[in-house]
């Protein structure tokens, strides 16, 4: 089947936002196809739940609570994931998002803010996670690793009240092909821009 050709038996990944949502259905879907998944969020509650789901496919799970605004507390979640899985062969950096706000009402510390926590968090785990992941990929061939941002088509659309959101998600989309370029040809970095249809 299609699907066994992204088996991740023996990898281990870390998924950030990961307690709920998207961030803990990418860590499920990880999990049943093999990864060992650490699983990083502020709500420790979700996090064992999620770590539970991921337990009974079969597969090790890692929680480590973090607020990933705190770029201090980065180090800390690299260092637990990989103490506990051994190695790191994928990073999907899914914590972010900021609610809409009339752009009158939008002050430069709610600009800035956005752009630290959908931008400055991804920039900062990657730098971190890359020695990581790139050993990794040394062990399974070149493109043995992967880093996945999670985006949002406000990056690309024009919508009223997304100044800030989708400002620091257009940034993110072009910080994806910048760490592209300078992790290749030992990581893939790719972002997924999740959005409404109608």
């Amino acid at each position: 089947m299609l699907i066994d050709r992204f088996r991740l038996d023996g990898r281990a990944a870390l998924v950030t936002g990961a307690g709920r949502g998207i961030g803990r259905a990418v860590a499920v879907a990880l999990a049943e196809q093999g990864a060992d998944v650490a699983v990083v969020a502020r709500t420790v509650a979700d996090l064992e739940s999620a770590a539970e789901e991921i337990r009974a496919l079969g597969r090790r799970a890692v929680v480590v609570p973090a607020d990933v605004s705190d770029t201090a507390a980065l180090p800390g979640v690299v260092e637990a994931a990989l103490g506990a899985l051994g190695r790191l062969d994928v990073l999907v950096n899914n914590a972010g998002g900021t609610p809409p706000r009339p752009f009158p009402d939008t002050s430069e510390r709610f600009f800035e803010a956005a752009f630290h926590f959908n931008v400055t968090t991804a920039f900062r785990l990657t730098q971190l996670a890359a020695p990581h992941l790139l050993d990794a990929a040394d062990t399974t061939g070149a493109g043995g690793s992967a880093v996945v941002n999670v985006s949002s088509a406000m990056g690309h659309l024009v919508g009223r009240g997304y100044a800030a959101y989708g400002t620091a998600t257009a940034a993110l989309d072009h910080l994806t092909r910048l760490l592209a370029a300078d992790l290749a040809p030992g990581v893939r970095v790719n972002a997924v821009a999740a959005g409404a249809t109608a």
